[in-house]
């Protein structure tokens, strides 16, 4: 067997790796980027399979204090306990600042990806989505906030043996405090107020859920947009613009919008095409026929229920949209629609 090196030579498959606390032997790549490198490993002291984020120093920057500030509040308040990845220990070893994570199974990505018709069922979109409410109300509770919800960051934690049971993994961007001007959310996932560089709190964190449920609904992304501009424009067709008030006190509205003479903000860009559109509305999803994952009967007033839960989640009003409280008492949510006689 190797010796558990201090300083490893590298970080491939095999090597040995420890911290004051534990030694590790590094198994497999999960992902790779500019900034670091996610691998899977053995904690051999603790005898526990985990995960290792391995960042570079030089790439790093404060962002490493930050997501290990954010680490200590998740776990000094039990955010193990919520649908929420379990963060073990931090170090830093070989020209790397390393996180330990628990090892969790494969992404919301993965699996929609992997079932039989790259969607999920209502059925299975509505636990998803309750638990990552329940995460996000705990991290609002605390005044943090993600920054990066996307279906790469919502893990499966075993989708055979705990089917449905999910958690939000990886911490890098979020913040504590209110943010503005920022470049934060991946863009397919990105809240309008972002775009425009207004003042951004954890309404623009619901946002980005509600584009993974509805993601998860069709199989594809709502809001195909290639660049931020063209992003705009899906956001601004489908769901309407932002109220004047974000405008106002947006740093890249003017990239986007012209003011008028008379004091109103004017929209710059032609149309889409039809062809370029997944949605004209959200409402398109309300009559695309999916009965047949369902009985006739509940389907139309589940896929009912969805829809109006979605609009609530992508209203281009940050101060209206809709709370993660106020998710897992939606109707979706609690099923509430689906007793006889009641109504959405």
């Amino acid at each position: 067997m190797q010796s558990c090196l201090k300083n490893p030579p590298d970080l491939r498959p095999g090597s040995m790796i420890r911290s004051q606390a534990n030694c590790y032997q590094l198994q497999e790549y999960l992902d790779s980027g500019v900034y670091g490198t996610v691998m899977k490993c053995q904690n051999l002291t603790a005898q526990r399979p985990s995960v290792l984020k391995v960042l570079r120093i030089q790439n790093a920057g404060d962002r490493w204090q930050e997501e290990v500030k954010i680490l200590q509040i998740l776990a000094q308040h039990q955010g193990h306990n919520k649908p929420i990845v379990q963060w073990f220990h931090s170090f830093q070893a070989s020209g790397h600042f390393i996180h330990e994570f628990e090892r969790l199974d494969i992404s919301l990505k993965q699996f929609v990806t992997q079932s039989p018709n790259k969607s999920l069922g209502l059925r299975e979109i509505r636990p998803i989505v309750s638990q990552m409410a329940h995460a996000l109300s705990f991290l609002k509770a605390l005044g943090i906030m993600h920054n990066d919800v996307k279906l790469d960051n919502i893990m499966l934690v075993d989708h055979l043996r705990k089917p449905l049971s999910v958690k939000l993994i990886d911490f890098g961007l979020a913040s504590t405090e209110k943010c503005q001007g920022r470049e934060i959310q991946s863009r397919a996932f990105r809240a309008p107020e972002v775009f425009l560089g207004a003042p951004v709190d954890s309404a623009a964190d619901m946002w980005a859920l509600g584009i993974v449920a509805v993601s998860m609904f069709l199989g594809r992304f709502p809001l195909p947009g290639h660049s931020d501009e063209d992003m705009m424009r899906h956001i601004v067709e489908t769901v309407g613009h932002c109220p004047a008030a974000v405008m106002d006190s947006g740093l890249y509205t003017i990239m986007y919008y012209s003011l008028s003479s008379s004091g109103k903000w004017e929209y710059m860009f032609t149309p889409l095409k039809p062809e370029q559109k997944v949605l004209h509305r959200l409402d398109d999803m309300d009559r695309n026929d999916r009965s047949g994952r369902a009985a006739v009967y509940i389907e139309p007033r589940d896929r009912h229920a969805f829809v109006h839960l979605v609009k609530e989640m992508l209203d281009p009003n940050p101060a209206t949209r809709i709370t993660p409280a106020a998710v897992m008492s939606h109707p979706f949510v609690s099923m509430r629609h689906l007793v006889r006689g009641n109504q959405c």
